[in-house]
């Protein structure tokens, strides 16, 4: 008896076993659907699933133990702050962070481009509708609680000096300009000229407080001489409107001794008074601020100015030919009071024609110092025997001065027919044989008979000067 009661409580044990371990099987299988994301897998496992799951709740995961490890989340849905706080609040953490659906799944389900960033309290405008994510998202914060305020992305280029709401001055749009800033309102408004300079002249630095201004030269370096400028004020002789504007327009120059007239009038300040310079410039003469484009080769004249110069402007050399009305023309200078007045076809060329690298003292006066002597100087220097100044083909040489008179047909005949042309053309000591110029229609049968009349060679005669 006792043996049979061991043997029915040792069945009794195995078949209890078995029936356990043909439960336990399905049982497994329904408590974990599936492995767990990443980011939550050391909670894997049936010893942890009441770290998310209430014991006897309903299906899916509790918020309330969610937020219980998601502690900054929990703080700002309790404030009221964010996404979470607004279009998530009663759709529950399950409804858009599914588990249990292996460890690649994507967790956060974020769809960038339907994301309306409205939601979060901090709608995108202006230039920050463009933006990636990652521009304010960055790694170490990921897309919660990032920064609304312009210094938790942009850096304060005003060092604090003018606060923290930069929205006072600067909008999304751009940060220059600053629609938002009026300098009408400062302790310096913006006038004239200065309405219109860029702002980073005056700030340099990005200093926009404790500028000073209480002067000109705080901003401008004075281009007068400190004796010029003692005892005046800028404002004196300039405006806001312009450096030239103000008194300084209806300036009379005629009061310092040097009347402005001819190209003068249209000439800047600083053409003449170069350094700041304004008194005392030692002479208002010409060659004070022009060069001298005769290298000196007048400095030797007489300094005695000329008639009707005005009164306080120095004697210069360069007022005996030229005014101020232009440098060229030089109306004062007068070429027949020189030793070689111009006439004929010389009255009409050009100065540098003759005048050649700006030299006008000592130029050579002959005729073959400036033209080329065509005759290869077989008849001397003298151009003037022949030629005239109204033309070079005006000849004052006569034919019938020579031993050969044109007759007949000759007298027709043009000169180079017989002399030639150009550097090849001969004048004295010519051939006068008529073989020289005309083939022989007799091929020689006549020669012998007429070779003692044959005439000498033609050479120019001497003659009275012509004019």
């Amino acid at each position: 008896m006792r043996a049979d009661r061991r043997r029915t409580a040792r069945l009794a044990v195995a078949f209890l076993a078995g029936a356990l371990l043909c439960v336990a099987g399905p049982a497994a299988a329904q408590f974990s659907p599936g492995p767990l994301s990443r980011a939550h897998q050391d909670l894997e496992g049936t010893s942890r699933c009441t770290k998310c799951h209430e014991v006897g709740g309903s299906k899916g995961a509790s918020d309330a133990r969610c937020l219980a490890c998601h502690k900054a989340l929990q703080a700002r849905i309790a404030g009221g702050r964010g996404f979470h706080a607004r279009d998530g609040r009663d759709k529950g953490c399950g409804a858009c962070h599914a588990e249990h659906h292996g460890r690649d799944f994507d967790l956060m389900g974020l769809d960038r481009k339907a994301f309306d960033h409205a939601g979060t309290g901090y709608p995108l405008s202006g230039r920050h509708a463009g933006l990636a994510c990652e521009k304010c998202h960055r790694a170490a914060r990921g897309y919660l609680g990032a920064a609304a305020d312009c210094a938790g992305c942009h850096e304060d280029v005003h060092r604090k000096s003018l606060g923290s709401d930069c929205r006072k001055c600067h909008d999304e749009n751009a940060w220059k300009p600053a629609p938002g800033f009026d300098h009408a309102v400062t302790r310096y408004p913006l006038a004239g000229r200065h309405a219109s300079v860029a702002c980073d002249r005056c700030h340099t630095g990005g200093r926009l407080t404790g500028l000073r201004f209480g002067s000109c030269e705080d901003c401008h370096r004075s281009p007068h001489s400190e004796r010029f400028a003692a005892g005046r004020t800028c404002s004196a002789c300039h405006s806001l409107d312009g450096w030239a504007a103000g008194p300084a327009s209806s300036f009379d120059h005629a009061r310092t001794g040097f009347l402005l007239d001819g190209a003068h009038v249209k000439a800047t300040c600083a053409a003449c008074h170069k350094d700041g310079r304004f008194g005392a410039l030692g002479g208002a003469t010409c060659e004070r601020c022009h060069p001298d484009a005769h290298k000196g080769q007048f400095a030797n004249r007489a300094r005695a100015g000329y008639a009707g110069e005005p009164e306080g402007r120095g004697a210069s050399v360069c007022a005996g030919c030229h005014d101020v009305a232009a440098w060229k023309p030089a109306p004062r200078f007068d070429h027949s009071a020189s030793r070689y007045p111009l006439t004929g076809a010389h009255s009409k060329a050009r100065c540098d024609g003759c005048h050649v690298e700006g030299r006008y003292a000592g130029v050579a006066t002959a005729c073959i110092s400036c033209h080329k002597d065509v005759h290869g100087g077989e008849l001397g220097g003298e151009c003037e025997r022949c030629h005239v100044s109204a033309s070079w083909q005006t000849l004052l040489f006569r034919h019938d001065w020579t031993r050969f008179n044109l007759e007949g047909k000759h007298a027709k005949a043009s000169c180079r027919s017989c002399h030639g042309a150009g550097l090849e053309a001969r004048y004295p000591k010519l051939d006068a044989a008529c073989a020289a110029c005309h083939a022989d229609p007799h091929n020689g049968q006549f020669a012998s008979r007429y070779a003692a009349a044959r005439p000498a060679p033609s050479v120019v005669a001497p003659r009275p000067a012509t004019p």
